[in-house]
C-alpha cells in the first residue's frame, strides 16, 4: 500500500471515529435530558421534584410543599441551604402530601372539590396550565387542605357578630339564608357591593341574627304576592339503586356542590337505598328588560345557574346577527361549559366568527324554558365532551353576570361588557 494511500485511509478512519463519538456523545446526551424529563413529570415513591425559580430558597420551598429544610436535604446532596440555583432539581420528600393519580373523568375542578382545597392553590403548586388538557396518569400534587385559624378582626367588631370563613360553593345570599340575616346586612358589614366577589379563605362578618318577624330582603313570598328577589324551598329525595349525587344534582338541576352542602355529606360520602336528601329548589323571578330584544340580566352564582342548569337543552341567539344554534350545557361550575347538538349547530357556530374557532367574546341571548338570559359566548372548542357526532371536538364556554373564568376564578371583563350589551344595559 502506498504511503498516499496509508494516509488517506488513516484519515478516513479517524473521520470515521471522530463522527462516532460525536454520535455516541450525542446519544448519551439525549438519553439523560429524555431521562430528566420522564423524572420531573411527577412523583416516584417517595418523593417529587422539585424545579427552582428565581427568587426561590429553600425556606420558601419548604413552605411550599409543607416540608421542613432539614427534610429536603436529607434526600438531595446539598450542603448548604443556600446553594441552590435556578433551574435545579430538588427532590422533595412525599412526607405530609397527597399525591393524586388523574383517572378517566377528572378535571381539576372535580379533584380540588374532592380534596377539598383551592383549586387555584393546586394549579400555582403542580404548576398547571388551565387551558391544557390534564390526562390519565398524570401525577398532580395536593396542596394542604387544613383551614387557616380566623385572624383577630377589628377591635371594634361587636360580641354579638359572628366570622365566617369562606369555603367551597358560598355566596353572600347562601349565607343570608344560613344565618338568617338579610344580604344587605352583611354587604354592608363587609364593605362589598352586591357585584363584589367573595373567596375562599375569606373572613365575613356575619351581623346579628334578624329578631322574628324582621323583614329579609331574600324571604319566601306570601300567599299571591310576586316574589321580587330569589329565593328557596325544599323538598326531599328518597336513595334508589343506582343514584350519585352526580346524578342527582343533574336531576334536580342544582349544582353538585350545593347538594353536599345541603345534606352535609362530600363526594367520599357512600349513599344507601332509602336514605332521605334535602334538595334545595330555587326560585328566580323574571327580571325586567330595556325591551324584548334584550335579555335578562341574572347573576350566576344566584340566578343564571339554576335558571340554566347542567343537562339543559338550550337555543343559543348571537345579539349582533340573530342567527341561532341548539346547545347543551354539559359541565360548568363557573360559567357555563355547552356544546352543540348537532353537526349543522356547529356549522352555525362556526359561520358566526368568520369560519374561525375564536376565543373572541360575542353576545348573545340564551332562551330556555321561557326565559331569556343575557350572556356572553365564545366558540372555541377545548378540553372535554359528552356528544362525539357534532364535528365539535370539546366544549365551549358561555357567560353570565358575574361569571368567572376556570384558570383562576376570575371575571373577564370583555365577556361582562358582551353580557351588558345583551342586557341592554350598556
Amino acid at each position: 500500500m502506498s504511503e498516499a494511500n496509508f494516509v488517506e485511509n488513516g484519515r478516513g478512519e479517524d473521520s470515521m471515529y471522530k463522527r462516532m463519538m460525536r454520535s455516541s456523545i450525542f446519544l448519551i446526551i439525549l438519553s439523560m435530558l429524555l431521562w430528566g424529563t420522564a423524572v420531573s413529570a411527577g412523583a416516584t415513591s417517595n418523593y417529587w421534584l422539585h424545579s427552582v425559580e428565581s427568587g426561590q430558597s429553600l425556606w420558601n420551598i419548604s413552605n411550599e410543599y409543607n416540608v421542613s429544610i432539614q427534610d429536603i436535604l436529607a434526600i438531595n446532596d446539598i450542603g448548604d441551604a443556600n446553594d441552590i440555583w435556578i433551574g435545579q432539581q430538588i427532590k422533595i420528600p412525599l412526607l405530609n402530601q397527597i399525591v393524586h393519580t388523574v383517572k378517566s373523568g377528572d378535571t381539576l375542578w372535580k379533584i380540588a372539590n374532592h380534596y377539598d382545597v383551592s383549586l387555584q392553590d393546586m394549579i400555582t403548586l403542580n404548576k398547571t396550565d388551565l387551558e391544557k388538557h390534564i390526562h390519565i396518569g398524570q401525577q398532580l400534587l395536593i396542596p394542604k387542605a387544613e383551614k387557616a385559624a380566623p385572624k383577630q378582626l377589628e377591635n371594634n367588631i361587636k360580641e354579638d357578630v359572628k366570622v365566617h370563613i369562606v369555603v367551597s360553593g358560598d355566596t353572600v345570599w347562601k349565607l343570608s339564608m344560613h344565618y338568617k340575616v338579610n344580604t344587605k346586612a352583611i354587604l354592608e358589614a363587609n364593605d362589598l357591593t352586591e357585584t363584589s366577589m367573595i373567596y375562599l379563605g375569606q373572613q365575613l362578618v356575619i351581623p346579628k341574627e334578624q329578631a322574628q318577624g324582621e323583614p329579609d330582603d331574600k324571604s319566601t313570598p306570601k300567599d299571591n304576592e310576586q316574589p321580587k328577589e330569589p329565593y328557596v324551598t325544599y323538598t326531599t329525595h328518597t336513595v334508589k339503586s343506582g343514584d350519585n349525587v352526580w346524578n342527582l344534582s343533574i336531576q334536580y338541576g342544582i349544582p353538585m356542590t350545593d347538594l353536599l352542602a345541603e345534606n352535609n355529606i362530600t363526594l367520599d360520602t357512600i349513599l344507601y337505598i332509602g336514605q332521605t336528601l334535602k334538595i334545595p329548589v330555587h326560585h328566580i323571578p323574571v327580571m325586567e328588560t330595556p325591551g324584548d330584544r334584550y335579555g335578562e340580566l341574572l347573576d350566576w352564582w344566584t340566578q343564571a345557574q339554576y335558571v340554566f342548569p347542567i343537562g339543559a337543552k338550550a337555543k343559543v341567539i348571537d345579539f349582533e346577527t340573530g342567527r341561532s344554534f341548539n346547545v347543551v350545557r354539559s359541565y360548568g361550575a363557573f360559567h357555563a361549559d355547552c356544546e352543540p347538538i348537532t353537526a349543522e349547530d356547529a356549522q352555525v357556530m362556526y359561520e358566526m366568527w368568520g369560519n374561525q374557532w375564536s376565543w373572541r367574546e360575542r353576545a348573545a341571548i340564551v332562551e330556555y324554558n321561557g326565559r331569556r338570559i343575557a350572556a356572553s359566548m365564545s366558540n372555541m372548542p377545548h378540553d372535554i365532551q359528552s356528544i362525539n357526532n357534532n364535528n365539535f371536538n370539546g366544549h365551549f364556554d358561555i357567560h353570565f353576570l358575574n361569571s368567572t373564568r376556570h384558570l383562576d376564578n376570575q371575571v373577564t371583563e370583555n365577556h361582562q361588557r358582551q353580557v351588558r350589551i345583551a342586557a341592554g344595559v350598556e
